[in-house]
């Protein structure tokens, strides 16, 4: 089926109650505005992931920082973490401090494995979050809620001498026998065509099974696969057919068939056409007979109503197509359509009967074949009309086969867990007697099931596969024994295609392809009705983009709440008091070991500025001077140049009050050393340029750290 004009696609925030509520909810809207919501979606996940990330790096960072005496790689990590570094960035990073830092710490591979492995794992979480987000929209083959002015039934039994619906009912038939055929034999990729109901196709199984009737009708007897039967297992209107319904309001569906091919050789009587003047139709020709089949009666006054159907010899012997030809009996006796009456040996209370025939005509097979309806064995010279030389080919055994099928429904109805269902019988009239408390939602739906499996069912079909299997030459190449049987698989298929299209186009309306849908179509009348004008779902594969809310409000909820926490805890919550004194002293290392605080420190070892906000993640100079450049030789290397400061382990220590803790400084020239100056260092004396220096705010401000010392 083509799929639902854009016109009928409903536009807005819908649930999708196949789905769940939750997980259902659905915003249908433009390819347009579906690409804006995409590229919003890929930009809010990258925030997000940042943020995550950044509490994360918070998180490690702050385990870490117990205040324990580690060596320069431990320093450098935590360094590197402290600027938050991105995950692959933090993953170079990594791999370079295992590779300067191997042979010159303990277990350097070791302590710098499971940072680039976590940043690695984040990294690739981060591409599937991306992923998963764009996948919150989706713009190809998406379910779409018709909505339609034109939504209507076709009236069944009122209608087959109103103007328009021979159209339509040709119209129908044309689209169902194609739709099966196309996208119900066995593909492995769908046609387009194929995507217009929720479900391509509907599924049913196949077996063969005993005689569905008396076995002197059947052709096989007694035998276990006397018959084929097709069953589709009960089918959720829901799942199966699109229609969108609560689960207190669940309908099920279930249809079997079952045929076997009917032995009609004492059933057939050879007849001049003069002898029953209705029966073909038309006046007879000169040595005209035909073939009569006494397989069920027709009411009324004719002189042969206990005649089911005839065959024209004349026409056989005539023709090269096989001709196919049905009649249907309802077990209902108040479905309104014509009926015949079957024979005691076929009548069924719980099953509708079907009779098929197949006329063979002169139809030539290149082999014979032992199929019970179209087995072959009649040998019939010619001249092959491409190569001009002498062929044999086959002629059926009968002139007509005909198969009986029964076919029975079965209705379903749910509410919550519970369910009600009437047993495997034939197509019934009144809903009403088997469902008296089915609610009004349930009811049209049960009348939308009535119209589609009356308008089709297996008598309508009206070709078959084998015919379109002849060769140019007019031959059907060689056919298995069981062909018979894929036949009506064929017609089962065309059957259920069918009635996936008057379900579906109950909510699209006839009229909306045929303005004179009116004269055989029935609006929405109950509330029921109605409401299910607009439950029915469809396929759309372009021009339209399906937003999954619970997926968008999902992310949003987790980016909006990652950034807020990033923002709360690391900008703001660690610099108030209480929270800082529940994280002392590691929210301290935190601060003291940002980049800003970092630069201070480096400043301070040249002694450069006087600092405030020392707590704070960013430190102020006060005496507006102006910083130089910090060297990029080590402080060691630059030992014996004048004006440097060389911090050593022995300790003088200085009078209470001071800022300084057990600190000694050496005024170091770059002459080396004088006798007197070793002079002092051997008598314990202090150098009055050291004392003069302690003396004075020039000597910059140390807390505690570590020092290095080397001897000169």
């Amino acid at each position: 089926m083509s799929e639902v004009q854009a016109e009928y696609v409903f536009q807005g925030h819908w649930v999708d109650l196949s789905k769940g509520r939750i997980m259902g909810g659905t915003i249908t809207t433009t390819t347009q505005n579906g690409s804006l919501v995409i590229a919003l979606l890929a930009v809010l996940t990258s925030i997000a992931t940042t943020h995550i990330w950044h509490l994360l790096a918070f998180a490690y960072y702050m385990v870490r920082a117990n205040g324990k005496p580690s060596d320069g790689l431990f320093r450098q990590q935590q360094a590197i973490l402290r600027t938050l570094p991105t995950p692959t960035s933090l993953l170079a990073d990594s791999v370079k401090l295992w590779w300067i830092w191997k042979g010159h710490a303990d277990r350097a591979f070791v302590r710098s494995l499971l940072v680039p492995l976590v940043a690695c794992v984040f990294a690739v979480g981060t591409l599937a979050a991306g992923i998963f987000s764009s996948l919150i929209v989706d713009t190809s083959d998406i379910n779409v809620l018709v909505k339609s002015p034109y939504c209507g039934s076709v009236v069944v039994g009122e209608v087959n001498g109103t103007s328009g619906f021979p159209r339509y009912m040709a119209n129908y038939e044309k689209f169902a026998t194609s739709y099966g055929v196309d996208c119900y034999e066995n593909q492995t990729i769908l046609p387009a065509k194929c995507k217009g109901f929720v479900r391509p196709t509907i599924h049913f199984s196949t077996e063969r099974t005993p005689c569905p009737f008396d076995t002197s009708m059947c052709l096989m007897g007694s035998a276990r696969d006397a018959a084929v039967s097709f069953d589709s297992g009960l089918l959720d209107l829901d799942t199966v057919f699109g229609m969108n319904l609560k689960s207190e309001d669940g309908v099920q569906y279930r249809k079997r068939t079952t045929c076997a091919p009917l032995d009609i050789d004492s059933r057939t009587r050879l007849m001049d056409p003069a002898d029953c003047l209705s029966c073909l139709n038309r006046g007879p020709y000169p040595e005209e007979q035909m073939e009569a089949f006494f397989v069920g009666t027709y009411p009324g006054d004719g002189e042969w109503p206990n005649i089911t159907m005839v065959q024209s010899l004349l026409e056989s012997n005539m023709s090269t197509d096989i001709m196919i030809h049905s009649t249907i009996s309802y077990a209902d006796p108040d479905v309104p359509e014509p009926q015949f009456t079957p024979l005691k040996e076929m009548k069924r209370t719980d099953a509708d009967i079907v009779l098929i025939k197949m006329a063979k005509n002169s139809v030539a097979h290149a082999k014979p074949n032992n199929d019970p309806v179209f087995s072959a064995h009649k040998p019939s010279d010619g001249l092959d009309p491409l190569t001009f030389e002498d062929s044999t080919v086959y002629l059926s055994d009968k002139t007509v086969s005909i198969i009986g099928c029964t076919e029975q429904y079965q209705f379903c109805l749910t509410r919550g867990s519970e369910k009600s269902c009437t047993n495997l019988t034939g197509l019934p009239s009144d809903f009403t007697r088997a469902f008296p408390s089915a609610s009004d939602i349930q009811s049209a739906a049960l009348d939308v099931l009535f119209a589609s499996s009356s308008m089709m069912d297996i008598s309508n079909p009206l070709s078959l596969n084998i015919s379109s299997m002849k060769s140019t030459t007019g031959v059907i190449p060689p056919i298995p024994d069981d062909q018979w049987v894929n036949e009506l698989h064929r017609y089962e298929s065309i059957v259920f295609a069918g009635i996936q299209y008057v379900t579906s186009n109950y909510a699209i309306g006839p009229k909306s392809k045929d303005p004179m849908a009116d004269s055989y179509t029935r609006p929405p009348a109950t509330e029921g009705q109605k409401a299910l004008c607009g439950m029915q779902k469809m396929k759309r594969s372009g021009g339209f983009a399906s937003i999954n809310v619970f997926g968008l409000a999902f992310v949003t909820a987790i980016a909006c709440f990652s950034i807020f926490l990033d923002l709360i805890v690391l900008r703001f919550l660690m610099f108030l008091t209480y929270f800082r004194h529940i994280l002392a002293p590691r929210i301290d290392r935190w601060i003291q070991d940002s980049i800003l605080q970092l630069q201070r420190h480096a400043y301070e070892a040249e002694g450069q500025g006087h600092w405030t906000r020392l707590n704070s993640d960013m430190p102020v100079a006060t005496n507006r001077e102006a910083f130089t450049d910090l060297p990029l030789e080590p402080l060691l290397l630059r030992i014996g140049t004048a004006g440097t400061w060389q911090t050593l382990p022995s300790p003088v220590t200085k009078s209470s009050g001071s800022n300084m803790e057990k600190i000694e400084l050496v005024r170091t020239k770059s002459s080396g050393r004088s006798h007197e100056e070793s002079r002092r260092d051997e008598e314990g004396e202090e150098d009055p340029e050291v004392l003069a220096a302690w003396n004075t705010d020039t000597v910059p401000y140390y807390r505690q750290r570590e020092y290095i010392h080397r001897e000169h």
